[in-house]
């Protein structure tokens, strides 16, 4: 959780800061935050799911935007869509141990319901900067990188585009490590095939 704080501090802007301060840190959101599960199968879908998969992505994210040199403002803003590109899953599912999606989730989605929410916690911050918004909101609704993976928009930015591949790493590293270490009692030195990744997975070469 202190790493949470550690992150939020990084960014600058004033109104940047309140939108995470408000959705993130504030109660009844920070408690669900750093406690459920960031997905149903897949990646991450475990308690403090959310928690460590958006640690994972602020790490990758900030030294991406750092090594390529972006400005203080384009990282606020990458921060911010990091904080809260699956801030809604605590509203798609159900806590840990159900394993199960809310009627909402199933009806509208973490992507739909995020940006919803980020947009009214936008229009509550006096002086919200307008390219700010329309860069943080289609960070959120851009992030997992297709229309055919369920974004109803591509990432338009930089920034976005960051967090799509930062999301994706995060999330593909995690699934291949827990589908291997679910096959060590295996013989076969390779797993199955993992279907989100479309191949099997080496289980040697570890020490």
């Amino acid at each position: 959780k202190e790493w949470l704080k550690d992150f939020h501090a990084f960014i600058h802007a004033p109104h940047i800061r309140q939108l995470v301060e408000t959705m993130v840190f504030s109660e009844p959101y920070f408690e669900k935050f750093c406690t459920y599960p960031a997905a149903k199968t897949v990646h991450h879908n475990f308690m403090h799911g959310i928690l460590q998969h958006t640690l994972e992505v602020l790490k990758y994210g900030r030294i991406v935007a750092a090594t390529k040199k972006l400005s203080q403002r384009q990282m606020d803003r990458l921060l911010a869509m990091i904080f809260l590109h699956d801030w809604a899953k605590i509203r798609e599912y159900e806590p840990v141990p159900s394993e199960s999606l809310t009627t909402e989730g199933r009806m509208l989605g973490h992507i739909f319901i995020g940006a919803y929410e980020a947009q009214l916690t936008i229009n509550q911050i006096p002086g919200f900067d307008s390219e700010d918004a329309l860069i943080i909101l289609n960070g959120i609704l851009g992030h997992h990188g297709s229309l055919e993976w369920g974004s109803p928009v591509l990432p338009k930015t930089v920034e976005a585009q960051i967090l799509h591949q930062a999301d994706k790493l995060s999330g593909d590293i995690e699934s291949i490590l827990s589908f291997m270490d679910s096959q060590s009692a295996q013989e076969d030195e390779f797993t199955d095939r993992l279907w989100n990744m479309g191949t099997e997975y080496y289980k040697g070469g570890q020490k």
